[in-house]
Order: C-alpha cells, then structure tokens, then sequence
C-alpha cells in the first residue's frame, strides 16, 4: 500500500478513534452525572490535576524517539520498555508519598487516597508505551483505534457499574484503572515484538538527544 493510502488511512482511524472516545466518554459523564454527585466528580478534577502533569514525563519522548527512529536494535528496544516501566513505577511513588501534600494544598483531605490509588494508572499506561510507538511507526491506526475504543467501553462500564453500586468517587477511579491496564494489555498483545530482560543505559542514551528535549 502506498504511503499515500496509508496516510489517508491512518487519517481515518485515528478520527474515528477520537471520536468514539469521546462520544463514550460524554455518555458515560451523563450516566455517571445522575447517579453520582457534584463533590465526587470536583474529587476526581482535583486529583486529575495531578495525574494529567505527571503524564507529560511518563516516558520523557522515548515514544516519539523510537517513532522517528530508522533501525531498533532489540537491546534498544527492550532497555527503551524497561526503562518507561522503571519511569512509571518512580512517578508512581513520588505521587502517593507527594498525596498528602495535594490534599493540604486543596484543603481536601479525600484527595489523599484518591491520588494514592490513581497513580497506579501511570504504572499501569508504562508497559503500553513502547508498543504503542511501535503500532504508530508501522502506521497500525485501525488497530491502535479499536484497541482505545475497547478499554475507553470496558472503563465506562466499569466505571457506570461500581456507581450503581454505590462506590461513589471511586466507580471514577476505577473506571480510570481499568482503562489504563486494558490499554496497556491490548497494546502488548497486539504488538509482535516482546521485551528482553535486558537492559542497558547506553541505549536509553543513544536517543535522549531526541527524545529528552
């Protein structure tokens, strides 16, 4: 297929993607908006705050570095994964020890364990990283859109479920869980190439002059 047709293609998918997810999205707002209240969702806001920073450094561009990268060595590629994984379980750390600061900065002491529980999202959206780099590189759009579009339904399900249920803030929280680990597992199963236990910094290095900056 023609760069061309695979441009028009991936054009195509990715909107229909964006799209999609949205419109689950603002469905799935309007359900959660008669079942839950207005503290629940400002909880949720406050603690997004947080989450939505952290998630501009969770792999520091090593995804679009190996994107605009020509040839991967499988040493690259594999120190690449587990260093996002490494990234994603520090930034996992720093916001559940940095959780009580928050709450004291908002005065809202139920922002602590909220922001607690949510960083494990940034641990869970690490291993996905790489692979969905790769996805993009090989111009795999269709793909990568069902793939969001499954976890973006299942979080809303989810999330819609536990509210009915009575859990309150936290059908939001774990609509958010959800969505990052069956992203991250629909990303690893869909991409053919597995990480190495291996690991080196020199590779991670070889594209920091791209991907750092």
């Amino acid at each position: 297929m023609a760069l061309k047709a695979f441009t028009i293609k991936g054009i195509k998918w990715s909107g229909l993607s964006q799209v999609g997810r949205h419109i689950l999205q603002l469905v799935t707002t309007v359900i959660l908006a008669h079942i839950l209240s207005p503290s629940d969702f400002g909880l949720i806001a406050m603690s997004m705050v947080v989450i939505a920073f952290v998630y501009v450094f969770k792999d520091l561009g090593t995804g679009a570095a190996i994107i605009q990268k020509k040839e991967h060595s499988e040493k690259l590629l594999s120190s690449v994964f587990w260093f996002n994984v490494g990234i994603g379980t520090i930034a996992t750390g720093i916001m559940i020890v940095s959780a009580p600061l928050v709450a004291l900065f908002f005065k809202e002491p139920g922002v602590e364990p909220i922001i607690k529980v949510l960083a494990a999202s940034v641990l869970l959206s690490a291993p996905g990283i790489l692979p969905q780099a790769l996805l993009e590189r090989d111009l795999k759009f269709d793909t990568l859109a069902k793939l969001e579009l499954t976890a973006v339904l299942l979080g809303s399900l989810t999330g819609i479920g536990f509210a009915i249920l009575g859990f309150g803030v936290w059908s939001l929280v774990y609509q958010t869980l959800v969505i990052s680990f069956f992203t991250s597992a629909f990303l690893l199963l869909s991409c053919q190439w597995r990480p190495e236990s291996t690991f080196e910094w020199s590779q991670v290095i070889s594209i920091g002059n791209y991907s750092f900056n």
